[in-house]
């Protein structure tokens, strides 16, 4: 047996009793090392880890009194979700939390924050701002006669604005000069893109062939 851990009774499926005395058998310091079996996955941490938040339901299970977490085999074992369990000890640890870009599951999280009564994690979990929205975005190419215009729509209006401003669209203009028959370049006037609302722009590719104009999306 490892220093720290807990002596086993002979209930080893465990009861409130059983998890009262392995306690009180064994003064533990704030070094002790402790295993929590969460719903078949192990967790090893220390007694002060768990302390750093004492009203939270993993502090108080120390004394022994909550039946939901039973001792056996040496481990503390909780019947939830161990795959969750790591952001909870994350927070514990750290006072915040990691999460992956792909996570998506925050309801769920949510959920076990709140049975280990962690009351911050909790409330943030619970605000739409820490949830990830999905945009929807649809770009449209259209012919009208002798010009082609493509739209642009985006349901949220921030990233549309970071699109526009990567989006630059010129006229090419004939620039008239009697002295050459061929002019190698034509002059280039900006052009500003169409916003019919906040979600969605416009603007043209083609030839306008009754004002003589050229214009090229760049």
């Amino acid at each position: 047996m490892l220093p720290g851990e807990i002596q086993p009774t002979t209930q080893t499926h465990g009861s409130p009793g059983a998890f009262n005395a392995s306690y009180r058998q064994k003064k533990m310091s704030s070094q002790d090392i402790i295993t929590i079996n969460v719903g078949g996955q192990k967790f090893t941490t220390t007694m002060s880890s768990l302390r750093r938040l004492p009203e939270s339901r993993l502090a108080r299970m120390l004394d022994g009194s909550d039946p939901e977490f039973i001792v056996t085999s040496g481990q503390v074992f909780v019947d939830r979700d161990g795959s969750l369990f790591k952001y909870i000890l994350d927070y514990i640890r750290n006072f915040h939390v990691s999460l992956p870009p792909n996570f998506l599951d925050f309801e769920g999280l949510r959920r076990e924050a709140e049975f280990y009564e962690v009351q911050a994690l909790t409330e943030f979990l619970a605000r739409d701002s820490c949830r990830p929205r999905l945009e929807m975005l649809e770009l449209r190419f259209s012919i009208q006669e002798t010009h082609g215009f493509f739209r642009v729509f985006c349901s949220q209006s921030t990233t549309l604005e970071a699109l526009a401003s990567r989006i630059s669209v010129f006229a090419e203009q004939p620039a008239i000069n009697w002295n050459h028959a061929y002019q190698p370049q034509k002059p280039m006037a900006p052009v500003p893109l169409q916003r019919p609302s906040h979600h969605d722009l416009v603007f043209q590719c083609g030839t306008d062939y009754s004002a003589g104009d050229e214009f090229a999306a760049r």
